[in-house]
């Protein structure tokens, strides 16, 4: 008997780690186009993020490290505030403000990304997807983080004269 309850138990396990394998990432995101915030939207990414708080890539396709990147940024020189910092920026209301750089894929017929985020909502074109030539583009951004207690949560992002926000509270929405 010990030993079905074993097998059972491994065999439970062993499918929840392939599961969580092909899981889908939910993503809360928005965007400013023309001066405007959308409401907040929630997405499904069959990849995921990767990176850190002072950079990352958001990715789709499966079980891959990378699969294909809609969108990255990374902070320049970026230093964690310390826990007083941190509680004067939440007492202020204050936005932590910083330079970076974005990265984010056009197309011919979506040549600027204010057509893809008004057309998709996000940040939409993917470098490997079917026949349409596709240009990954660099730029200056002003990214800025909501007051926090431990972990950064939301980013916006301010660029080519629109702005995408991404909410890191994956699981409570």
């Amino acid at each position: 008997m010990k030993m079905w309850l074993r097998i059972l138990t491994s065999s439970v396990i062993f499918l929840g780690v392939i599961l969580s394998g092909n899981a889908q990432t939910t993503i809360r995101y928005c965007v400013n186009v023309n001066g405007m915030w959308n409401a907040w939207q929630t997405s499904n990414l069959s990849g995921g993020f990767y990176g850190n708080y002072s950079g990352f890539h958001i990715f789709d396709e499966p079980n891959k490290p990378w699969g294909d990147i809609h969108f990255s940024f990374q902070i320049h020189g970026y230093v964690e505030p310390s826990d007083e910092v941190k509680k004067q920026h939440r007492r202020n209301k204050e936005w932590f403000q910083y330079n970076g750089t974005v990265e984010y894929w056009v197309c011919d017929e979506y040549p600027t990304i204010k057509d893809v985020l008004s057309k998709f909502g996000w940040p939409a074109i993917c470098p490997t997807r079917g026949t349409i030539r596709r240009v990954k583009r660099t730029a200056n951004a002003v990214i800025r983080i909501e007051p926090y207690k431990k972990h950064p949560r939301v980013y916006n992002f301010i660029f080519d004269d629109v702005a995408f926000a991404i909410d890191l509270e994956f699981d409570r929405w």
